[in-house]
């Protein structure tokens, strides 16, 4: 496959039926970031040091444009975020540059995260409004090729 435009993927996230729903013309941009906890230790007398790996956190940021349309993005991640009992934890599904045979997919369970953006405006800008969100990946992280 070839090298993959930066602007080439389709999100996927559940709604509120758990039903996965294409929120990719809502979004400007995604990041899933990992980190492998590990650490560097020595024995007494060792000059040499020994490492160790734990375990996997992982987020996925999202940049996405306010819009007040039921079944957006934003209207999905306002019920999700502002119900009356926890939201608990959504699928997601990211392809990279489509969802075409032999694109990659990455799939997990998130749960929302950290702080999330409401409203954000800006006197006298006629730019769109942008939201953050952040997701925390919940387990295993699957990454296959679409076949």
């Amino acid at each position: 496959m070839a090298r993959i435009d930066l602007s080439d993927a389709i999100v996927k996230l559940d709604n509120a039926s758990n039903t996965l729903t294409d929120v990719s013309g809502d979004i400007s941009s995604v990041t899933l970031d990992y980190t492998v906890n590990g650490s560097n230790n020595y024995n007494l007398g060792s000059r040499f040091a020994f490492a160790t790996e734990g375990g996997v956190t992982a987020t996925i940021t999202i940049g996405y444009y306010a819009n007040s349309t039921a079944s957006t993005l934003d209207d999905l991640v306002l019920a999700w975020a502002l119900a009356s009992t926890k939201g608990g934890a959504r699928s997601i599904q990211i392809d990279e540059p489509d969802s075409e045979v032999g694109s990659r997919r990455y799939s997990c369970e998130v749960r929302l995260g950290g702080s999330q953006t409401a409203v954000t405006k800006t006197a006298g800008s006629g730019d769109p409004q942008i939201k953050t969100l952040t997701l925390n990946v919940d387990g295993t992280i699957t990454v296959s090729t679409i076949s």
